[in-house]
């Protein structure tokens, strides 16, 4: 692995490590316009799935969920 991306593989990981210390409050907006709300706490190497605690539905609020982007 050369300098430059051991550099921003680094950073990358800084990037999620600060993420899940901190917990931000996420938005996502899903097919048929509905939006739902809940605490990001992780994600896949490929950022297209997404694990949230305390998400707050139309049908309530769950724990834990996964989510999935196309």
């Amino acid at each position: 692995m050369s300098d430059a991306e051991e550099k921003l593989r680094d950073r990358y990981l800084q990037l999620w490590l600060s993420t899940i210390k901190e917990s931000p409050t996420a938005t996502f907006q899903l097919h048929g316009g509905i939006t739902v709300q809940g605490k990001l706490r992780a994600t896949d190497s490929e950022n297209n799935r997404f694990r949230v605690d305390r998400l707050e539905s139309p049908m309530g609020t769950y724990d834990r969920a996964n989510g999935m982007c196309k």
